[in-house]
Order: structure tokens, then sequence, then C-alpha cells
């Protein structure tokens, strides 16, 4: 599948729906999270039993994810301040 969600795990959904909601474009059309970071390594940090946060770029976008699996999403272009800053969380879906 080549999409955000490639290898889907809890924190990947969130990450994704927020990008298709800023860029406008389907999660399906989207580039996987794993060509950005690894998965594994994602979801070790940000798991209930650690308090990190993780930055990273995909999609032309830049990434927060908090340790409770709060994720902030905004456009690295220097045309932010159009787009929104979309936020998700694991407990909203």
């Amino acid at each position: 599948m080549n999409s955000m969600e490639e290898s889907p795990s809890e924190i990947t959904i969130p990450i994704a729906n927020a990008a298709s909601t800023v860029l406008g474009t389907p999660v399906e059309a989207l580039p996987p999270i794993s060509e950005s970071i690894s998965l594994d390594a994602l979801n070790e940090l940000v798991s209930d039993d650690t308090s990190a946060d993780v930055t990273f770029t995909s999609a032309g976008l830049h990434v927060l994810v908090h340790s409770g699996g709060t994720v902030y999403v905004r456009p690295t272009e220097d045309e932010m301040d159009r787009r929104p800053l979309s936020i998700a969380s694991e407990e909203s879906d």
C-alpha cells in the first residue's frame, strides 16, 4: 500500500489523518511514514511507558508526537500561515 499507513500501528493512524487534513490529500496518496522514520522506534519512543516527544519531517510536514499519543502536524513551507495546524490524539478515535 502506498500511503502513510503502510504498516499501521496505533500512532501512525492519527499521524496519517492529521497529515491528510493539513495537506488536503487523501491518506492513500501520502508517502509511507516508514520512509521518514522507523516505525518500531517511533512506537517504542511514544509508548505509554516513556515520556518522550519525537519530531520528524514527512510529506513536507513537521510532525511532533508526544508520548501520550497527541500528534501535531504543520507544513514545512514558508506558506504555513495559510494552512491549518492539525492536532490528533489516539483517544479521539
